[in-house]
């Protein structure tokens, strides 16, 4: 049996936007990006359009094959876009 013992999970990101009739990235991007865990709990969010998010006490992910009496835990990355100037 293998044990791994990890406390924090990280998330790499970057968002862009591209106008599809000009054919250029329109910037800046105002936004509001999050993880949300199995139960759709904020676990980590930012308002930059590029960075890192933590996850603390992370849940890793496995092959379902692992274990088939609980499925692998999935966490969900969710980017907004405003409509106004307030979030």
């Amino acid at each position: 049996m293998v044990v791994c013992h990890v406390s924090e999970g990280v998330v790499k990101y970057s968002v862009s936007m591209v106008d599809t009739q000009a054919d250029r990235l329109t910037v800046p991007l105002r936004l509001h990006v999050s993880v949300l865990d199995v139960n759709g709990s904020v676990v980590s969010t930012s308002a930059t359009s590029a960075g890192t998010l933590v996850i603390r006490d992370v849940q890793l992910w496995w092959p379902y094959t692992f274990n088939s009496h609980r499925p692998a835990y999935l966490y969900t990355l969710q980017v907004s876009l405003p409509t106004s100037t307030h979030y």
